[in-house]
């Protein structure tokens, strides 16, 4: 897929210049322009394959960014108010929401006091 012989007409470090032509064409498929951006934003001394995965983040917010404005306008353009970016970014949720603890509270507290009733009730 990359290079495995160095030309030093390519990169003056060693490291991958560019990949392979099939794969270029495959991945400006998928991500117009991630290539030429990736080429672009490469430091000196970073592979090719170094410059995308740093870049790749950075190129996938702004997508999303993009998309999520384009959500926004469509909302406008049809009277309904602007959707809370916070609700629908990606991300993961960790631990629980007000409501669900209470619930667990309460659970956990019947259940306690059916544990300690049936304990009282077995001595009798």
């Amino acid at each position: 897929m990359f290079g495995a012989t160095y030309d030093p007409t390519n990169d003056a470090f060693g490291v991958d210049a560019m990949p392979d032509a099939a794969f270029q064409a495959s991945l400006d498929a998928i991500a117009p322009n991630v290539v030429t951006i990736t080429a672009d934003q490469r430091l000196p001394s970073e592979s090719w394959t170094d410059a995308l995965s740093r870049v790749l983040p950075m190129l996938a917010a702004t997508w999303q960014q993009k998309q999520l404005l384009t959500v926004q306008v469509e909302r406008a353009k049809q009277g309904l108010p602007p959707l809370d970016a916070n609700q629908i970014a990606a991300g993961v949720n960790v631990g629980l929401d007000s409501s669900t603890q209470k619930l667990v509270m309460w659970g956990g507290a019947a259940l306690l006091a059916t544990i300690v009733m049936m304990s009282l009730a077995r001595r009798r």
